[in-house]
């Protein structure tokens, strides 16, 4: 016997798998188990029978010795064999451990088994599978396989009843769940199957099974390839002379369901084969066939036909082999012409692995990572196969047979199909098919919007799934997007507008072919008009993109494709005339009807033409009809039915109506209410995780809903509960025949109940353990939904939604959702409570009770909290869900309802003291941008680029990170800078000089490429093609260049510019490239604004706003276009702001002249709000549709610039040295509104009616004081009870952390430099010392009273040191001495009189050095450098000793040793280890680092000179440090990373590759400067600068690991 594997799998007495049924999987696999665990031994069959042909009793002989395939030739066999092959699935061969890339499965046929139907004459030798093809080099990296199913035709009676569908549910799950002892599961790699007669239908039957059943989806989605050996696609005429045969046998043999399945256009090959090709697309399909006959007796009879064994598909390749039907699938030896032939097919698909293999990797990574990115659902194709599953045969073809369709389908530009009909005509079914008919040939995306589903309501959504789509079939679309998601742009939670920009503005270049996009249903949208709009872009591009919507035939979309023609050539076509689809449907459901062909064609006929084109009319009628029994029922049927939905639907209501026990009108009136009003459709397992009470008894739901909800309600192939159709959803709404009302505000108010109701199950404890119900799914995300529907005078609903908010839930509902990574709802939770409480407030002002108010305000409290929370702390929620518990309270504002409520919870871990923390505010951060003035910056999703001259004719660029703010990465130029601009992805950032334009790789900043600029002209602005494959620059002299920097060497290209305004004589005020660099709009001095195409070139248009009173034009200041509308925003000299269209010479301006004169405009991506701002520092935010303002944020000193993030939701402002990063509510709530104004003029929106979200407000305003910045900083060793500090340079003021004061000890009111501060040891003494190195000592008296501090002034002195700066001021141990250290010597000064009792002056070799005390010998002082420790004498700084610093080769680059300096010593209160902070400057660049040191050694009391070691630090701490902070007592080193959490990680042996997050630090806390100043106490209490206070952080941090 061969050495194979046998796989535990079913045999006959195992229950088998689940057949194709809308059973669940354990019914189904019982199911089987039932039908075959009788069957009897396998025995042959004699010949038998007097009453057959000559051919079958030939047929006769073969089947007594062979039960080979579909009648084979005789060979010797016995019984015997065919017990020996094993059934299930058999491994032959297994590739070295690692190395499986593929399955190659074998599958053999009618009469064959597992192994000797691959074996010439049955003999095992011959196995080709494993003897031969396991052998090739090609095939190393493949496991082959062969699955054994019970198929012997001779079997006797009992086992007769099995068919194609039994084995292919066998073949299904043996191929899942077969391995899992194994441990190598099928579906981990790529499959590909090889299978012979039968066994190919097997294959197909499980292929389209593992597609309609989530179960196997995952596996069968791994079957990249099928091979069919003579298959019977379509039959053969000898199956039905097979059952003949048995069915006349003494033997006890019976006709199989098999065999019959296999006999010429029997109805199970039909489905097959009609299912099969709508899943086949992707597969690779090879067919072969046999071309000699088969020896039946004294007969040679062609078995199987050429045209049965082919599909005909596109993607198929086909061949004749040298074989009759019983030797395609065996072999004499491996040169056998035929082996050769399907070894070379099947190593032609292998090959498509092995050596791509990581290739593949890669594509699948790259697809992993944009299916993230985008934000899409696990499924999103799961219309096109469940509409095709009940189109019928012959309909639907008509559409493709039009002149419009033709000419849309071969059009050589853009172009835009509109098919429109009204509801219920079939338009879902005819796009399905139009859809699957295009994937045969073209590449095709398409998205169906489904208005009773909140998630395909979105245009936002649609835009992600169909660009992943082009990615899955494009892959210069997919690496470009990649690159785009790898820059940062965040892409999930942005509106329609933000997404079109986002994704495809930029890359309507990159697609070079026919691409086709379908969209259905586009009046279930959020907004017609808006995607329209979005979509008639594409006409603009020169590529072919043809998009065909499928809607009802409204006025607004009929308006919106009259305006898109200007921009994009449109067609419209009706699809009323489908009488003849109906008639088709109509008769091919009556072909299993018990009536003659002429009834059941009258029949059709007669719906046809009484359906007036309505399918849905025609499939409730034929439900009704296919229950009749005699014909005059039929007819009763039609007659009584009443023509038109209306009136149907009343019918189904009134049935609702008559249902008489409470319990069923009760549960017909949830189920009702939840397929009418749910947000998205709910699933079964959502609603009986709800209604546990009232449907944990029901039998059968399906039947239920059937029978008491009027056909009405159905639950659809995904499990859920859904409307018959989109009409039935607004008859509902409307009726009241049903004897319970569906009106929405009354129904929504009852589901908003049951929502909030279940959200009362969330405890810790549950969450913990995740015992989570599956309707919180739902209820977390969609209650506020709801709400939005409900009536603002609703008693019920106030005090549900009171009742909630007053209670804990809230914080536990937060963790949910961002467990889910959800926090999103938060914001649109916001806003609906919001649009509540302003509504329940405008309906009766003046009655509202005193108790109302209070429950008002409350949830006006939350709202507030809710958007604030997301903003503020939803990155950390999503990253560490429980600090919605421990953490976000007490750093919330003291007045917000979550601080008030929940800081002094046990579950809190943190205290704040310390800081003027009472509001939210709109500042989301604040950093520094050094010395000089900063001048530009520029935005992408990943950097913020700021340029800053820092020194005259120098200028520096700064990159940022956007999320952290955090400064990565410097570029200098050595020239005046004059414009500056980065790309979308962030990958490349271009500086325009006086002398020279340079282009620099972001990622490793390196040149990409440098050219000399122009000269007696500077550009004034720079702009990336959408494709970033070119800069285009505008100049001062109203000079266009492009550089091309994809060319191996690049060059600038003159736009002819000449002849454009040439009687224009002014230089232009203002220039602006439009988002995809065509157009370019100039703003003058007292000439009208004009703008110009680039290529051709030529004059689009000139603005014609009035002029001012003396004939002369208003001087425009600056430009911003609108991101997709192709309008342009301007400020003109006199203050006003407008829009205006180029296209139609359309102007608007701001309804109110702002009282402020503003300088700038921008434009946000999403193109609903724009911004202006002042030279003083006001920024007013604008509403862009109604151009009203809807928010104000005032800060103190000037704005050089603005700029929005591009998704819309930030807003940066540059000052002079520094820069503020504004989030205010408005962006949230506009982003979250989404589309809902331009909904108010859509026919096909579902508005609620809700005002403008700022209409009628007053204008909210942000103000930002300015406070002084901590600038120096100093902790006291011995008294944790204390520090000090230096607010801007000019007064000192000194903590005291237990009585929470703050003392001031100078004020310095010539506003003169203060630079650095030191306590002594005990906190009784401070040192500063101010400008012209004057040193300060002063005694602090701690014993005063809270009120006041005793200050008394030691000494005062001034020091030199040759000019040179002082860094550092050190008390000694017992406060009698201060060490004065500056660039060039250090002083040893006695505090009682002020006199130097010791100095050292520094050589140029010295390196700078941080002092510290001798832990153990007061009288010791260490001078700490990179390369070693010097011990010296306080007294008289005589050296004592060296002891030299052994630095791990990983610690510091060796190459560059030399260059490291000491910066600063940071706090450690472990005796035997030192925590320092190291540097070194490269060119303009400081780069920073640190060490740990072993200075045990300084603890020993007469140790002989030694060495002081670095101590090691897995590197997967070091990756994450930002900034180390010190080192605790118990040897933890503590740190912030690089995401702002304070971290541990421990130091002491054994060290530990594992850190410990404890709290944040909130982005607005810090700037980089005040990062530095972060100090940690011996007790883990956390010193923290911010915004010119000293936060104290008190946790569990100083608390043992």
């Amino acid at each position: 016997m061969p050495q194979w594997k046998f796989i535990k799998t079913k045999r006959a007495d195992q229950p088998a798998s689940p057949a194709p049924s809308r059973l669940s999987s354990a019914e189904l696999r019982s199911s089987f188990y039932n039908r075959i665990r009788n069957l009897g031994s396998v025995t042959t069959i004699g010949n038998n029978s007097s009453h057959i042909t000559a051919q079958e009793s030939s047929t006769c002989n073969i089947v007594s010795g062979e039960q080979g395939q579909i009648l084979p030739s005789p060979a010797p066999s016995s019984t015997q064999d065919r017990r020996d092959d094993p059934l299930g699935l058999t491994i032959l061969h297994t590739p070295e451990t690692g190395k499986r890339v593929v399955d190659i499965l074998f599958i053999h046929g009618l009469g064959g088994t597992s192994l000797r139907t691959w074996c010439k004459n049955r003999e095992l030798e011959y196995l080709w599978p494993q003897k031969w093809l396991s052998q090739e080099t090609d095939f190393a990296p493949a496991r082959i396989l062969t699955f054994g199913y019970n198929a012997n035709f001779s079997a006797r009676k009992q086992q007769c009843v099995l068919g194609i569908n039994d084995f292919a549910a066998d073949l299904l799950y043996c191929m899942k769940y077969s391995f899992s002892e194994v441990g190598d599961k099928m579906g981990e790699v790529p499959i590909v199957i090889v299978a012979h007669s039968m066994g190919g239908l097997v294959t197909k039957k499980a292929f389209i099974h593992g597609h309609s059943n989530q179960e196997y989806q995952q596996l069968v989605s791994n079957i990249k390839s099928i091979v069919f050996l003579a298959t019977p696609h379509r039959g053969t005429s000898l199956a039905k002379t097979l059952n003949r045969i048995l069915s006349s046998s003494v033997f006890g043999h019976t006709p199989k369901d098999y065999v019959n399945e296999l006999a010429r256009n029997s109805l199970a090959l039909d489905e097959i084969n009609d299912t099969f090709r709508h899943h086949a697309s992707k597969l690779r399909l090879f067919s072969f066939y046999e071309t000699l006959g088969t020896q039946i007796g004294l007969m040679n009879v062609m078995i199987l036909e050429k045209q049965s064994a082919l599909l005909g598909y596109e993607n198929e390749t086909t061949k004749p082999l040298n074989a009759n039907h019983h030797d395609v699938c065996k072999f004499t030896s491996s040169d056998d012409p035929n082996y050769r032939s399907i070894r070379d097919a099947l190593r032609s698909v292998v090959s498509t692995f092995r050596p791509s293999a990581a290739h593949n990797d890669d594509v699948q990574e790259e697809l992993a990572a944009l299916h993230l990115w985008l934000g899409l659902e696990d499924t999103q194709d799961d219309d096109v196969p469940a509409l095709l599953s009940i189109r019928k045969d012959g309909t639907c073809e008509g559409l493709g047979k039009t002149p419009e369709f033709e000419n849309w389908l071969t059009s050589d530009y853009s172009h835009v199909l509109w098919a429109h009909a009204p509801p219920g005509y079939g338009k879902s079914v005819q796009c399905s098919f139009v859809i699957d008919s295009l994937k045969r040939h073209y590449k095709c995306v398409h998205w169906f919007f489904r208005s009773a589903d909140a998630r395909k309501h979105l245009i936002a959504n649609q835009f992600r799934s169909v660009a992943y789509q082009i990615a899955i079939q494009d892959a210069v679309f997919r690496r470009s997007l990649t690159e785009q998601a790898k820059g940062g742009n965040q892409i999930i939670n942005s509106d329609a507008a933000t997404a079109w920009q986002a994704l495809f503005a930029p890359r309507l270049s990159l697609i070079d072919y026919d691409l086709f996009w379908i969209i259905d249903a586009l009046d279930e949208s959020e907004s017609s008009r808006t995607i329209v709009d979005l979509i008639s872009n594409i006409g603009v591009s020169e590529r072919k993109i043809h998009v065909l919507c499928f809607s009802r035939p409204l006025t607004s979309i009929s308006q919106s494709f009259k305006k898109a023609r200007k921009r994009v050539r449109v067609t419209e076509i009706s699809l009323r005339h489908n009488l003849s689809d109906i008639r088709l449907a109509a008769a091919d459901e009556l072909e299993e009807f018990p009536a003659d062909e002429e009834f059941k064609q009258s029949v059709a006929q007669e719906i046809a033409e009484r359906s007036h084109g309505n399918f849905l009319w025609t499939t409730m009628v034929l439900k009704r009809i296919m229950d009749c029994f005699r014909p005059e029922d039929v007819w009763k049927v039609l007659e009584d039915l009443p023509g038109g939905m209306d009136k149907l639907y009343n019918r189904m209501a009134d049935s609702v109506c008559k249902i008489d026990v409470e319990a069923n009108r009760q549960l017909s009136r949830i189920l009702i209410s939840w397929a009418t009003h749910s947000i998205r459709p709910i699933t079964v397992d959502e609603l009986k995780s709800e209604y546990v009470r009232e449907l944990s008894t029901v039998l059968d739901l399906n039947h239920l809903i059937t029978q008491i909800c009027g056909e009405f309600a159905i639950i659809n192939q995904n499990d859920q509960l859904t409307l018959v159709h989109q009409t039935a959803r607004d008859y509902l709404r409307a009726t009241d025949r049903l004897g319970f009302t569906l009106e929405p505000s009354k129904a929504n108010e009852g589901l908003l109940g049951v929502c909030l109701k279940s959200l009362g199950d969330l405890t810790p404890n549950k969450i913990l353990q995740g015992n989570i119900a599956s309707f919180i799914s739902y209820s977390s995300v969609f209650w506020s939904a709801h709400l939005d529907l409900c009536s603002a005078d609703s008693e019920v609903v106030l005090e549900a939604l009171f009742r909630f908010f007053s209670s804990n839930l809230p914080v536990s509902w937060i963790q949910v959702l961002a467990i889910n990574s959800q926090t999103s709802t938060l914001v649109k939770a916001s806003t609906s409570l919001t649009s509540f409480v302003r509504r329940a407030y405008s309906l009766n002002d003046n009655e509202t009770s005193t108790q109302r108010v209070s429950e008002l305000n409350l949830l006006e409290r939350w709202a507030t909290d809710l958007l604030q929370i997301t903003t503020k702390f939803g990155g950390y929620l999503n990253t560490c869900p429980e600090i919605i518990h421990t953490c976000i309270p007490p750093l919330s504002p003291e007045s917000s309802i979550i601080h008030r409520k929940f800081s002094k919870y046990p579950a809190v871990t943190l205290s704040i003291s310390g800081v003027s923390n009472t509001d939210w505010d709109d500042c989301l951060a604040r950093f520094g941008m050094g010395a000089g003035r900063s001048k530009y910056f520029a935005i992408s999703g990943r950097f913020l680029a700021v340029a800053n001259e820092w020194q005259i004719g120098k200028a520096t660029i700064s990159l940022f990170d956007s999320l952290t703010f955090q400064e990565r990465r410097k570029f200098f130029l050595d020239e005046p800078l004059s414009a500056i601009s980065i790309s979308q992805t962030g990958s490349l950032l271009a500086c325009c000089g006086l002398l020279n334009t340079t282009i620099w790789n972001v990622s490793d900043g390196s040149t990409v490429c440098k050219l000399e600029s122009w000269k007696r002209d500077r550009a004034v602005t720079v702009q990336f093609a959408p494709d970033n494959s070119s800069v285009l620059v505008a100049t001062k002299l109203r000079q266009v260049y492009r550089l091309d920097i994809k060319k191996e060497h690049p060059s600038w290209t003159l736009y002819d510019t000449r002849n454009l305004d040439d009687t224009f004589f002014s230089l232009p005020s203002s220039l602006a490239f439009d988002e995809d660099c065509t157009q370019l709009a100039i703003g003058y001095r007292g000439l009208p604004l004009t703008i110009w195409n680039l290529s051709p070139p030529k004059v689009v248009a000139r603005c014609n706003r009035k002029p001012i009173a003396n004939n002369e034009w208003t001087s425009v200041k600056a430009l911003a276009w609108h991101p997709f509308n192709g309008q342009v925003l301007s400020v003109y000299a006199d203050g006003a702001v407008s829009k205006w269209d180029p296209n139609d010479d359309t102007y608007e301006e701001t309804k109110d002249v702002p009282d402020t004169m503003p300088a700038e405009i921008r434009c946000s991506r999403s193109g609903a709000v724009f911004a202006t701002s002042t030279i003083g520092g006001i920024i007013e935010i604008y509403n862009y549709s109604r151009m009203e303002p809807i928010h104000r944020l005032v800060a103190s000193d000037m704005t050089f610039s603005i700029a929005f993030s591009p998704d819309s939701l930030r807003l940066y402002d540059l000052r002079e040295s520094h820069c503020n990063v504004w989030q205010p509510d408005c962006l949230l709530r506009m982003a979250e509104i989404g589309l809902s104004e331009d909904a108010e003029h859509d026919d096909n929106s579902d508005s609620n009616g809700t005002a403008p979200l700022f209409s009628g407000v007053k204008l909210p305003q942000s103000q930002f004081a300015e406070q002084l910045a901590i600038t120096a900083a100093a902790n006291c060793r011995g008294n944790q009870h204390i520090c000090a500090y230096v607010k801007d340079d000019y007064i000192v003021e000194v903590y005291d952390l237990r009585r929470d004061v703050q003392h001031t000890i100078e004020r310095c009111e010539t506003r003169t430099g203060i630079f650095n501060v030191a306590l002594s040891q005990k906190g009784d003494h401070i040192a500063y010392t101010m400008h012209q190195n004057i040193v300060h000592v002063k005694s602090l008296d701690l014993a005063s009273t809270c009120d006041e501090i005793k200050i008394g002034l030691k000494c005062s002195v001034e020091r030199s040191f040759g000019g040179g700066h002082i860094f550092q001021l050190l008390f000694d141990g017992g406060c009698e001495r201060i060490l004065v250290c500056g660039r060039v010597g250090l002083e040893i000064i006695r505090i009682t009189d002020g006199k130097v009792i010791a100095e050292k002056g520094f050589t140029s070799d010295d390196k700078p050095s941080r002092w510290e005390s001798h832990p153990t010998d007061p009288d010791t002082l260490l001078a700490f450098t990179t390369g070693q420790v010097k011990a010296y004498s306080w007294e008289t700084m005589e050296p004592i000793t060296t002891i030299p610093v052994e630095i791990n080769k990983d610690a510091h680059d060796r190459n560059i040793g030399n260059l490291w300096e000491m910066e600063y010593l940071a706090p450690s209160y472990n005796s035997r280890m030192r925590l320092a902070v190291t540097s070194y400057k490269e060119s303009h660049s400081k780069h920073s680092s640190f060490l740990v040191l072993d200075t045990s050694v300084l603890c020993r009391s007469a140790s002989p000179q030694t060495t002081i070691c670095t101590v090691e630090i897995p590197q997967t701490i070091v990756d994450h440090i930002d900034r180390p902070l010190g080192i605790l007592e118990d040897g933890r080193l503590v740190f912030v990373d690089k995401d702002l959490w304070v971290c541990t990680a421990r130091l002491k042996p054994p060290s530990s590759s594992r850190l410990k997050r404890h709290f944040f630090l909130p982005r607005d806390w810090l700037t980089s400067a005040g990062l530095l100043l972060c100090q940690v106490q011996a007790d883990g209490t956390l010193l923290c600068p911010r915004r010119g206070e000293m936060a104290v952080v008190r946790s569990g941090l100083g608390m043992g690991w």
